[in-house]
């Protein structure tokens, strides 16, 4: 969905009364609009707090560009159009909008114990704070329509907000538990662009991630489910078994075989090497060369 260019707000109420602290189910906060492209986005959401309210949660949605987001502990991931993260404040997470990057999103807050509820199910469904919503979602097309509503008219007060803030949450939960987790497609889709991609160094789990509409974190848990390992490991076991057929069957040079197999150095080649064989692919060249050239009895 495209926005008017007067649309465009960095912050506006839910509802023109604040509401009591805790006194609801549901406590509306603001909603944004915003296209960021030189202002500097740098959010260590450890310290971010919000008038006393716990629990209180922000939810944001990638309409165009991406940002960037880290749960606690993991790898800096991107977040796309098509998906947004849900993430309580505070909490152990971070984001940030890259220098040359323009980044569309929606957002909105707010708190209470029905939305703590919510949230629990949709990290549940999504496998962790980031989510991607389905082509022609009508969660995106609810949530821009509320934002449209709010600038039009808030809601008078907390109560008034609620029917519509509970129905969002509610679409959102529901399209992402329509995934069928026990169909293997997404799999078979993963493993074909790890064959794909053997030789591209650039090619990151991330990527991966992203291109069978997982968040980071759940990939890596379904994945290891059906798998027995990691989308790493298998990645660097399916490398390692290229590079030992193409050091076997062929007289391609060594330096080669390790562009073939997604590598850039020599040394992270021959380590990885050595640890999956225990020999180095210099020395199993050699081997096979002296093998093959022992003279065979007439």
């Amino acid at each position: 969905m495209r926005f008017a260019p007067g649309l465009y707000q960095r912050s506006t109420p839910i509802c023109r009364e604040v509401p009591k602290i805790n006194s609801l189910g549901i406590i509306p906060g603001n909603m944004g609009l915003q296209c960021e492209s030189e202002k500097r986005i740098d959010w260590d959401n450890r310290y971010r707090f919000f008038a006393g309210l716990r629990p209180f949660y922000l939810l944001q949605y990638t309409l165009d560009g991406y940002c960037e987001f880290r749960e606690a502990g993991g790898p800096v991931c991107q977040v796309r159009k098509g998906q947004g993260f849900l993430i309580e404040l505070p909490s152990e997470t971070w984001y940030g909008r890259p220098a040359d990057v323009t980044w569309e999103c929606l957002w909105i807050t707010m708190g209470g114990e029905v939305v703590r509820h919510f949230v629990k199910c949709i990290h549940e469904r999504s496998g962790g704070c980031v989510f991607t919503l389905p082509e022609g979602s009508m969660a995106e097309l609810e949530l821009c329509q509320l934002y449209v509503q709010l600038l039009e008219n808030p809601f008078r007060d907390a109560i008034e907000a609620s029917g519509p803030l509970i129905h969002f949450l509610s679409r959102l939960a529901q399209e992402l538990g329509e995934d069928d987790q026990s169909d293997d497609a997404w799999f078979q889709r993963a493993l074909d662009l790890l064959e794909q991609n053997l030789a591209n160094p650039m090619f990151s789990i991330s990527d991966l991630a992203q291109a069978v509409g997982f968040s980071y974190y759940h990939f890596i848990r379904a994945f290891q489910q059906q798998a027995g390992v990691t989308p790493r490991q298998y990645l660097i076991r399916l490398r390692m078994q290229r590079a030992y057929e193409l050091l076997l069957l062929t007289e391609i040079p060594v330096r080669e075989v390790m562009q073939r197999v997604g590598y850039r150095y020599a040394a992270h080649f021959r380590n990885a090497f050595h640890r999956h064989f225990g020999i180095l692919p210099s020395k199993l060249r050699t081997r096979m060369s002296e093998s093959s050239s022992v003279e065979q009895p007439s």
